[in-house]
């Protein structure tokens, strides 16, 4: 297992507890789980590096359990009870050596906390302005930008995408912009520097069990992989994700998965054809005819 968790520059954490590694150079996707001791209360809710050096994958489940996977050695080396299943999902997980974190959430505006000295907030976003309606402003499609340095605290930008609440957000290399993709399934560019959408990814048909690789230059599909169970995490290494020549030419390369899983019995499956039915059809037209000509006949006698 070794061999193959060091080749993978992309990892996935699905809902029925699996751990997948996607080498997008070798076109492969491997499972890294003990398949017989699945359950829906390992479903992996969020994945972080456990090393600045990336040779450790913190998993969280929903179960409250944090286990740390080996990229080197391709198997769980530790695995700790952080917290009751009952107190709700992580939404984080991180090893820093910084003592600063920041946190907010729907009704929390965003946060940087010290904690060498976690009694107050350093910094706490001033509320967004109510509308007309002298309601609260909702929280479901914006990206925000503050800047802790402002004594003001108020908000330095805010960009518009779509109707539906944002569940994924993600910074490019370039820092100027910001990918996000919502619960229908779409993808865009948000320019930082305007606030307006740079333009959505293409390709897309809204699923969820398919991982995708885009140009952030046009914005054109590049590389895919089916993943056969839902994920709900995705988690890129530092490395350079390596492309097949074909992908790099615009020629669309799927990625088979490595490993079976529950719904391997839809493989075995038998494809219906449509011959049963183009039979039935030519029956039914043929019953019409004979119809018709009868009606013909009565009238010719008559």
């Amino acid at each position: 297992m070794a061999e193959k968790s060091q080749v993978c520059s992309v990892w996935v954490g699905s809902e029925t507890g699996i751990l997948k590694g996607v080498s997008l150079s070798k076109k492969q996707a491997f499972n890294f789980c003990e398949m017989s001791c699945l359950s829906l209360d390992q479903e992996v809710c969020f994945l972080g590096w456990g090393d600045q050096h990336e040779t450790e994958v913190l998993v969280g489940s929903v179960n409250g359990t944090v286990k740390t996977f080996s990229t080197e050695k391709g198997i769980f080396a530790e695995t700790r009870q952080c917290r009751e299943s009952t107190q709700g999902r992580f939404t984080g997980l991180a090893v820093t050596d910084s003592a600063l974190i920041t946190c907010g959430d729907r009704t929390n505006g965003l946060k940087v906390w010290d904690l060498e000295s976690p009694e107050t907030p350093i910094f706490t976003s001033k509320n967004v302005h109510n509308n007309w309606l002298d309601l609260r402003m909702p929280d479901h499609h914006q990206v925000r930008v503050h800047d802790p340095a402002s004594p003001q605290r108020r908000l330095v930008l805010e960009a518009h995408f779509g109707e539906y609440p944002l569940t994924a957000l993600s910074l490019p290399a370039n820092q100027d912009s910001v990918v996000v993709g919502n619960t229908h399934g779409e993808l865009a560019i948000l320019d930082l520097r305007k606030g307006l959408v740079r333009g959505c990814l293409k390709g897309l048909a809204g699923g969820v069990r398919e991982l995708q690789v885009h140009s952030l230059e046009d914005r054109s599909l590049q590389q895919k992989v089916y993943l056969k169970s839902r994920f709900n995490y995705v988690f890129l290494s530092s490395k350079d994700v390596e492309l097949s020549s074909s992908a790099v030419t615009g020629d669309v390369e799927e990625v088979k998965e490595e490993g079976g899983e529950v719904d391997e019995a839809w493989d075995t499956m038998e494809m219906i054809k449509d011959q049963a039915k183009k039979r039935a059809t030519e029956e039914e037209e043929a019953i019409v005819t004979g119809v018709e000509k009868t009606t013909k006949k009565r009238k010719v006698v008559k």
